[in-house]
């Protein structure tokens, strides 16, 4: 299929769609806005948690109400317009990348809305029984306080749905588990690597740091310098993601140990170290973030595994994810580009299917120094184009903390100064 017809496609289902607001005239999100879709995701949660073969009919009556909330916030409402006088930000174009996240995150309580209703069994919670470990149903306050934990644990971590997971082991706490304080740290830590990797593509490349945005590409440059120029802002655009996803998780895990009453060992690492990964399917399927996997699976690989094998499993997990996130762009209100940046997942499906078939036909498993080697190519060189659609768009240039509180920024400078001493 070809990109044109792929769009006509597209553009014919939309048909089918409401058509959403003008994202330039949407109203700022508000709490008041956002709680009927967070009640009715709250109910999935709450039914699932029970007998579901009894509570499926309340489920699927529930199911359109839900997905229909979940569409209307997303397109009728802008998140990053009430964030402008907490982040002290003068220009709200350089803060629009938030919607992006946001639509996501609209989308994902949807899938997971789906994935819930046509649950096969009852989700369940290991429970300390006596100082052992077992699964317990959710009963009186544990059903409705399981119920609000289960909206926030996109892994599965302390619950029996994360059996469903293959054989790769997901990162553990050591034991014992870590402190609070050692959690805090840890998000510092992160943020300030978060913060170096993005004031680096803006110091390097001003024309990028514009809310209106640049391509990374520079016909002016002689090739070899454009390739190292292109290598550079992947390896940046590819720090702020793995280290962005880590403050965001660890910005939850500390406040439910703190007031919840939940234990370290309940929050592992989100991610084990990617930039090790010896095959594709050591990336995706262990060392990057796990957040949306379970949605991948149910909605993704089981149904294509049901009639095309494990490979098309695996590409329908990778649609999924190339949809969830080309839609997300469109929250930034300059459109979306499925190519570059759902093209990216699709391809990353390629090249596990590819995988999997030097497996079957060498009988090895693509691992070691040529694993590494082959895994960070394909990655990095198809990676270019989703984050020059970033670029374009203005992410680059995007506040995500005034100004005035930026460590990277600062100790970026404070390099420069001695080294030009």
């Amino acid at each position: 299929m070809t990109p044109g017809s792929f769009e006509s496609v597209i553009a014919q289902l939309c048909t089918y769609i409401p058509n959403p607001a003008d994202p330039r005239i949407r109203k700022p999100l508000t709490a008041g806005a956002a709680a009927p879709v967070f009640l009715c995701y709250y109910g999935h949660a709450v039914l699932v948690l029970l007998d579901v073969h009894k509570t499926f009919p309340f489920e699927l009556a529930l199911l359109p109400m839900t997905l229909w909330l979940a569409y209307r916030t997303a397109v009728d409402y802008d998140f990053a317009a009430g964030l402008v006088p907490a982040l002290g930000v003068h220009d709200y174009q350089r803060i629009v990348a938030f919607n992006y996240a946001y639509v996501i995150g609209m989308m994902v309580m949807g899938l997971r809305s789906i994935e819930w209703t046509f649950a096969r069994e009852s989700f369940k919670r290991y429970r300390d029984v006596h100082g052992k470990m077992e699964l317990r149903s959710s009963h009186g306050f544990y059903l409705f306080s399981d119920a609000l934990a289960l909206l926030f644990n996109q892994r599965g971590n302390g619950w029996s749905w994360s059996q469903t997971r293959d054989s790769f082991k997901t990162p553990r706490n050591p034991d014992p588990p870590p402190s609070v304080f050692s959690l805090i740290s840890t998000l510092a830590t992160r943020f300030f690597i978060f913060d170096i990797a993005h004031y680096l593509i803006q110091f390097m490349y001003p024309q990028l740091d514009t809310a209106k945005g640049d391509t990374i590409y520079d016909a002016s440059l002689p090739l070899h310098f454009q390739a190292l120029k292109i290598l550079f802002i992947n390896i940046c655009a590819g720090i702020v993601v793995w280290s962005a996803v880590d403050v965001l998780y660890l910005a939850t895990a500390i406040p439910s140990c703190l007031f919840l009453g939940y234990s370290t060992s309940a929050w592992p690492p989100i991610s084990n170290r990617p930039w090790l990964s010896e095959s594709l399917a050591d990336f995706w399927g262990r060392r990057w973030h796990q957040s949306f996997r379970q949605i991948f699976l149910a909605i993704g690989y089981r149904p294509f595994y049901r009639y095309l094998g494990n490979a098309g499993g695996v590409f329908g997990a990778f649609a999924v994810s190339a949809l969830l996130h080309d839609l997300g762009m469109w929250g930034s209100g300059r459109g979306t580009e499925f190519w570059s940046v759902g093209g990216f997942f699709l391809m990353m499906g390629v090249g596990a299917v590819l995988e999997g078939l030097w497996e079957r036909a060498t009988g090895r498993k693509v691992c070691g120094s040529l694993g590494w080697a082959w895994t960070m190519a394909w990655v990095l060189w198809w990676a270019q184009f989703m984050v020059d659609a970033w670029a374009r768009r203005g992410f680059v240039g995007t506040d995500f903390v005034s100004q005035k509180y930026r460590p990277g920024k600062w100790a970026v400078k404070l390099l420069l100064e001695h080294i030009t001493m």
